[in-house]
């Protein structure tokens, strides 16, 4: 189990991880649970393709949120720095202008 979790980005030490609520989860934990009340010919094989299907949809939703916050943070840096060069910018236009 623990290569099946580290293939999708899962650290061993790491217990729980923060990947919200989402439909297509519930759908997938209701076929998983399906699944195992029938016992159909090949379930363990589908119980297996739905774990993995649950894997990508966690490692998906981790990643776009790391991407997020990302994508948040160079935003306000790049309105920070854009705020500060003109604050710079004026005010050495103002000395030379005062000189």
């Amino acid at each position: 189990m623990k290569n099946i979790l580290r293939q999708y980005g899962f650290p061993d030490k790491e217990r729980v991880f923060q990947v919200g609520t989402s439909n297509e989860y519930e759908q997938i934990f209701k076929r998983i649970i399906i699944e195992l009340q029938r016992c159909q010919d090949n379930y363990e094989e589908m119980l297996v393709l739905l774990l993995r299907h649950l894997l990508i949809s966690f490692h998906r939703e981790l990643t776009r949120e790391h991407i997020l916050k990302n994508e948040y943070l160079l935003q306000g840096q790049h309105h920070y720095n854009h705020r500060f060069n003109n604050r710079v910018r004026n005010s050495c236009i103002k000395m030379f202008v005062n000189n």
